[in-house]
């Protein structure tokens, strides 16, 4: 993660320097995108979603700004775009507060592992649940959704076209009544409050 914040700092830095044409389609801007796109996953698959989301938010918001203003025919600084500006820091600011959450989310998630260990020596969880929650996992880490996490039915229509071709995939209500049940096992109950909303502040833009 602080590999990623040095990205893209050294990428806003050539931006700065009036070099922003063609960025997008660098190789250096496509390895950024892809790993924005893991840390999103693992945010996901440790329980984060209100954080992986936000990363894929923000990143969206300044990949959006950054191609408007390539194509201008002359693209303003950052500094002297007050929006692309905002954006910018405010992704760096989500970045840096990751790392400095970093060590509490990995505890959490180790708290939660061996919680859902200790229940499975009384309690045990399903096959089917199991497959779910490995299904589920499996579509958010290779699927390409608009936005982080994907919804269950989005996450069971990739599986139904993607993972198993529909091969022994139970209906969606089906599945998602499993994978409610394997996420009460491991812990991972959506629209939870985590650490995930304690950090930072959003920039309000018009609109919101």
């Amino acid at each position: 993660m602080i590999e990623l914040v040095s990205k893209m700092e050294a990428v806003l830095s050539e931006y700065e320097s009036g070099h922003v044409k063609g960025l997008l389609q660098s190789p250096r801007w496509t390895e950024i995108r892809q790993e924005v796109k893991e840390l999103s996953t693992e945010l996901e698959l440790k329980g984060q979603p209100g954080s992986a989301g936000r990363v894929d938010r923000e990143y969206s918001l300044l990949a959006e700004a950054l191609r408007n203003a390539a194509g201008k025919d002359q693209p303003p600084r950052i500094k002297e775009d007050l929006i692309l500006h905002d954006i910018s820091q405010e992704f760096l600011l989500t970045l840096r507060s990751l790392i400095r959450f970093k060590e509490e989310i990995d505890r959490q998630y180790r708290r939660r592992q061996v919680e859902a260990q200790k229940t499975s020596d009384t309690k045990g969880l399903s096959r089917r649940a199991e497959a779910a929650w490995k299904d589920y996992q499996d579509a958010i880490g290779k699927g390409r959704f608009d936005h982080s996490p994907p919804t269950d039915r989005e996450a069971w229509e990739w599986l139904l076209s993607h993972r198993r071709n529909g091969e022994d995939l139970p209906q969606f209500e089906t599945w998602q009544r499993y994978l409610r049940e394997a996420r009460s096992f491991y812990g991972f109950q959506k629209n939870t409050p985590r650490v995930d909303r304690t950090f930072g502040s959003s920039i309000r833009r018009q609109g919101e």
